[in-house]
């Protein structure tokens, strides 16, 4: 994978469910927190907890317990012979704040419509049956790395690559992406580059 490109050079459904990781309804969701309380790093809600919007711990964000795949964030064709020519469309309105996930998922597949890109593929995916997933902001990644991979609570591909794609978009050509092996957020990636994805949602 080559990444040359980088900085230098320039509501909620559950359909099914797959095992190992029980699906929670809203009929026995209170029994289960009076329980035990929902802590980081839990499997809950179709994913792992690195987020609580509340002081109960019963609602926050949670990322996939796999990676979607490897894909670029746009299909726009860059020909590295002529990389003065490369010039993807500015989608605009995309946010780096924890919350804003979802909605830049929303304006970035509003925009670019269907295809095999990042934000797309987070919005197709469909884990333990649940429809809702987002590409996470530069803020929600940093979070993961921090309260997750930092502690060991869950894994992340390192064998080809570490860089992870956000939906924070810099310009028409660059994106926040973030390195899972060592936390370092890259400002200046390039829109071309194919990189791991990992989606994100509420409960």
């Amino acid at each position: 994978m080559s990444f040359a490109i980088i900085s230098l050079l320039a509501g909620c459904k559950k359909n099914s469910s797959e095992p190992g990781q029980a699906l929670y309804t809203s009929s026995n969701k209170s029994a289960i927190t009076a329980a035990a309380r929902l802590e980081l790093g839990d499997a809950y809600a179709g994913g792992i907890i690195f987020y609580f919007s509340d002081n109960t711990h019963t609602h926050g964000r949670v990322c996939a317990t796999r990676d979607v795949g490897q894909y670029a964030w746009d299909l726009t064709i860059f020909d590295p012979q002529n990389p003065q020519n490369y010039n993807p469309p500015y989608v605009g309105g995309t946010g780096t704040s924890l919350v804003l996930g979802a909605a830049n998922t929303s304006g970035i597949t509003l925009a670019l419509g269907a295809g095999n890109y990042a934000a797309y593929m987070c919005r197709s995916y469909r884990g333990y049956g649940y429809n809702d997933w987002s590409l996470p902001s530069k803020d929600e990644l940093n979070l993961i790395y921090q309260r997750l991979k930092h502690n060991g609570l869950s894994s992340f591909n390192s064998a080809n690559s570490s860089y992870y794609w956000t939906s924070s978009e810099i310009d028409n050509k660059a994106v926040w992406c973030q390195r899972l092996d060592d936390g370092a957020q890259v400002d200046y990636a390039w829109k071309n580059n194919i990189m791991n994805v990992r989606a994100t949602r509420g409960f």
